[in-house]
């Protein structure tokens, strides 16, 4: 569990939340499960002529496109959301 989340959950808690803390906290298990899989310790690069709003299915095969499909995946897009 990232430092930032550690800080935060406390607060989450108390207010009866632990459905969402659940939530949150299986995100990050995903997240943490793409970004082994990626080679090298390091964000990858994107291939060329990226597009992220429309990526196509052989970029989203690339380590980046990989990494890509699990943050969004996991974006809410929700007014207010922070992602």
């Amino acid at each position: 569990m990232p430092r930032c989340y550690r800080t935060f959950r406390p607060w989450l808690l108390v207010r009866d939340k632990s459905e969402l803390d659940g939530q949150v906290l299986a995100a990050f298990a995903r997240f943490a499960r793409a970004y082994g899989a990626t080679p090298g310790t390091a964000v990858p690069r994107p291939p060329a002529a990226w597009s992220n709003p429309a990526p196509k299915s052989e970029r989203l095969s690339t380590p980046f496109g990989k990494l890509f499909s699990v943050v969004r995946e996991t974006d809410d897009e929700q007014a207010g959301s922070l992602a």
